[in-house]
């Protein structure tokens, strides 16, 4: 009869740390996921401000004027 009533309670009892631990381990990852979310965010953010940067740079160089084609000679002293 003893048996019949310990069984059950040691049951709930499992039940509620394995849910316990659970919860724990899901705050813990919703929160590291938030953190990494936020700093992928911000790092998306500085790389189109970059990508802005350098296109509109990119639009203002006057190629012709600067003649690239007498700057830009092969180098003979660079092994590749």
């Amino acid at each position: 009869m003893i048996t019949t009533v310990w069984i059950p309670v040691f049951m709930l009892i499992v039940w509620a740390l394995l849910w316990i631990l659970f919860n724990l381990s899901n705050r813990r990852l919703t929160k590291e996921f938030s953190i990494r979310t936020v700093e992928v965010e911000r790092e998306l953010m500085l790389n189109k401000l970059q990508i802005r940067r350098r296109s509109k740079h990119l639009d203002r160089y006057d190629f012709l004027r600067y003649n690239l084609d007498e700057a830009i000679f092969v180098q003979r002293e660079i092994i590749v």
